[in-house]
């Protein structure tokens, strides 16, 4: 998801293969980096890269493969809602050159280290998938497809099946494999990689527009802003070389 050669070929490859029709995307992937601004093979920093420009492009490619009836499922998180109180910082906004930019998305952060530029865009990557997911319903409507489209938060997944804190410190990657996910007991919030797994698959037949596990609820404020959601679609679609229609 961080190469746009790499989605390229798989939807060729996919669009190529003799296999029943395609019933439903998954957009799961979800990278963080506490070590320094990482950058995609196409240069885009790769928080932002890989959880929103990688997945709008695999949907935007596939899309007409989909059938009728079909569902596409992007995984948010409520740490894009600063209301829920989750522990990470509140999403920073800003234009999406700024986000792509690797330097000047390092200005954007500047003076903060490397755990809270890491931790600041991946929020603002999950606030992302919310824009994209609200975009590309409306733009499904207006183009009479029978698709549904469903924005997912699996909670916190503490455990050593969860690789998002490969490049913490060693004491608190004890804490997230060993300690948080005995939270899960007392915290709605915490839950294990089996049972978001379970509930992520339960939105194959189910519909909606944001759920947090199996109940469906609202997006933050700030994920409703119509003129944040047209201007990421734009800027994505121009970016991927893609007309903004679809």
């Amino acid at each position: 998801m961080s190469s746009t050669a790499s989605i390229k070929y798989f939807a060729e490859q996919f669009i190529k293969a003799t296999i029943p029709p395609l019933h439903a995307i998954v957009c799961n992937a979800g990278a963080g980096f506490a070590k320094g601004t990482q950058v995609t093979a196409d240069g885009v920093e790769a928080t932002f890269g890989v959880n929103h420009l990688g997945h709008f492009l695999l949907v935007r490619l596939l899309l007409n493969q989909i059938e009728e009836q079909g569902r596409i499922i992007i995984v948010s998180s409520d740490t894009h809602d600063p209301s829920k109180k989750t522990g990470m910082p509140a999403p920073r906004y800003a234009s999406p050159d700024t986000l792509a930019e690797p330097v000047a998305s390092d200005q954007l952060l500047a003076n903060l280290s490397d755990l809270s530029k890491g931790q600041i865009r991946y929020t603002t990557s999950k606030l992302c998938n919310l824009y994209f997911t609200y975009e590309l319903t409306n733009r499904i409507r207006k183009s009479k497809r029978s698709i549904s489209i469903v924005t997912f938060n699996p909670g916190m997944m503490p455990s050593k099946g969860s690789a998002l804190t490969r490049n913490y410190k060693p004491f608190q990657r004890f804490m997230w494999n060993n300690v948080m996910p005995l939270m899960r007991f007392v915290h709605p919030g915490i839950r294990s990689t089996k049972q978001s797994g379970n509930d992520l698959a339960n939105l194959i037949i189910n519909s909606g527009t944001y759920w947090d596990g199996r109940k469906q609820i609202p997006s933050s404020e700030e994920s409703y802003n119509k003129e944040r959601a047209a201007e990421l679609w734009n800027w994505s679609s121009e970016r991927i070389d893609m007309e903004k229609d679809i």
